[in-house]
């Protein structure tokens, strides 16, 4: 007896001990907490995710997942999360109280690919469904969509106001002045991205160069060519422009995009983040701001991250220099945006796997601290 007691309480201090590795010792990725050894950060579970049904999924994977933000609007916050699978879902999901508490909003068939919020209650959405690209606006945060067809099979909608809008496809940019009802091809020129800085002005993307239109969308002046392909434009509420490209770089402009300086790049500071893709800006105020970060592949960050997919980045001198302020190994960061408190929230792509059942929100409200 006293020797099996023995032998439980040798057990009981071994399952004790791996539990409670070493600081110096990575610990298995199977057993990576949600924190990641950051309490700065925290994840808020969205829901579960469903097991894949595509081919060659194996046993107990899970479904890729890919969430953006719809609109925020107060305390409110709506994400979209497309569900990859044999029929393919799109959920969305509401908060009331900043991102603390989320509940499943409402459902539709087929995947958003992009969508653009003006203000209010009003959004607009390109959704893939059926093996075509269809143009959509609710009027009530996302609860009741109007579907409608679109030509050229668009990647990107830009709104300036509640009625100019511009599409971006592979043979060039579409223009609607009535809300989205009907759509004209106004330029060959070929954009993936564009932001409005008001009614008529528009600065846009094209690989590695940076253009501004004045007159609508109709003609595109090249600005400033990069050293790394671009991705996105960032306005802040003081008017500063900021955009993102490869190698986690950042580039400035005080002028509404008539001149560019590149400021940061990541890829200089971490050794494994050339690769990295800087794909979405908020801004907290004049100084204190978030970029989110994706890699295509796992990446060594070092310690605790030598499987690193995703990163936030915070800057708190206007952008003049960024730290790595949260590391995650299972979500590729695409879009982060701030509201009220001020409270920071992130979210982007979950690749198929059979580890991680939940699909998660990261989010602070202590400025990354």
């Amino acid at each position: 007896m006293n020797k099996l007691l023995k032998i439980s309480v040798y057990l009981f201090l071994t399952l004790l001990l791996a539990c409670q590795p070493d600081d110096g010792t990575d610990e298995p990725n199977n057993t990576y907490r949600l924190d990641e050894y950051q309490s700065n950060w925290q994840k808020r579970k969205l829901d579960d995710r469903p097991l894949s049904d595509l081919p060659g999924a194996l046993p107990g994977m899970y479904s890729r997942i890919v969430s953006a933000f719809l609109l925020q609007k107060g305390d409110s916050v709506v994400v979209y999360s497309n569900r990859y699978k044999n029929s393919q879902v799109c959920y969305f999901y509401s908060s009331y109280d900043k991102g603390l508490t989320w509940f499943h909003q409402s459902s539709l068939y087929g995947t958003i690919i992009h969508s653009a919020h003006i203000q209010g209650d009003t959004v607009y959405a390109l959704r893939e469904y059926m093996g075509s690209i269809e143009f959509g606006k609710s009027l009530n945060s996302g609860f009741i969509w109007t579907w409608s067809a679109i030509p050229s099979d668009p990647g990107f909608l830009c709104f300036a106001n509640s009625t100019t809008g511009l599409s971006l496809s592979n043979d060039g940019i579409y223009k609607s002045s009535n809300g989205g009802n009907s759509w004209i091809k106004i330029s060959s020129d070929t954009l993936s991205f564009a932001k409005a800085i008001n009614d008529s002005t528009f600065i846009g993307i094209s690989g590695f160069d940076i253009l501004k239109s004045i007159d609508g969308g109709n003609t595109w002046t090249q600005k400033y060519n990069s050293a790394f392909e671009l991705l996105n434009i960032y306005k802040s509420d003081q008017g500063v422009l900021y955009a993102g490209g490869y190698s986690g770089s950042v580039f400035r402009s005080f002028d509404e995009g008539e001149s560019w300086t590149q400021i940061f790049q990541l890829g200089l500071i971490l050794s494994g983040a050339q690769n990295a893709k800087l794909n979405s800006f908020c801004m907290v105020d004049s100084l204190n701001g978030f970029a989110a970060i994706s890699f295509d592949f796992g990446t060594d960050m070092g310690s605790y991250y030598d499987y690193t997919l995703g990163i936030i980045l915070r800057t708190a001198n206007a952008g003049e220099s960024w730290i790595a302020n949260y590391y995650t190994e299972f979500i590729h960061y695409t879009d982060i945006f701030a509201t009220s408190g001020p409270v920071i929230m992130s979210v982007g792509t979950q690749e198929e796997d059979n580890v991680w059942s939940g699909i998660y929100i990261t989010r602070t409200q202590t400025l990354g601290n």
